[in-house]
């Protein structure tokens, strides 16, 4: 890790917390899921970054609702990052993919990404977060 830099990490168990812990990375153990559970996350200033996929049914992702919802007023992240999937476009056979492509997602899993950026834009829009 770069000198000067904290990093931190939300996961679902203590045993995840504890390995990543002992590589100096501070975690906060929350689920998700369980919108209870995701207080005080450690999301004021920082960078970050969104790797947890959405639930394996349907076309939205609640999970990104949950969290966008506990991030308190004043504790926004300077920036945002979201890991999607190409998969939003649809398929688009051999032809170039770019921001300006639509996406039009054919799967349950395009769409639940889909959703997940549709409402991590609207979320950032409101807050202003760039």
């Amino acid at each position: 890790m770069k000198k000067g830099r904290r990093f931190s990490a939300l996961v679902r168990s203590p045993d995840k917390a504890a390995e990543l812990e002992s590589l100096g990375i501070r975690t906060t153990i929350a689920d998700l899921d369980d919108p209870a559970t995701l207080t005080g996350l450690p999301t004021a200033g920082a960078i970050l970054f969104y790797f947890a996929p959405p639930p394996g049914g349907g076309h939205e992702d609640p999970r990104v609702r949950n969290f966008c919802a506990a991030i308190e007023p004043g504790a926004e992240p300077a920036r945002m990052v979201y890991m999607s999937t190409s998969g939003v476009y649809g398929d688009c056979g051999d032809a170039i993919v770019t921001e300006e492509t639509p996406a039009v997602p054919q799967t349950p899993r395009g769409k639940r990404r889909l959703h997940a950026e549709t409402l991590f834009r609207e979320w950032g829009e409101e807050r202003k977060v760039p």
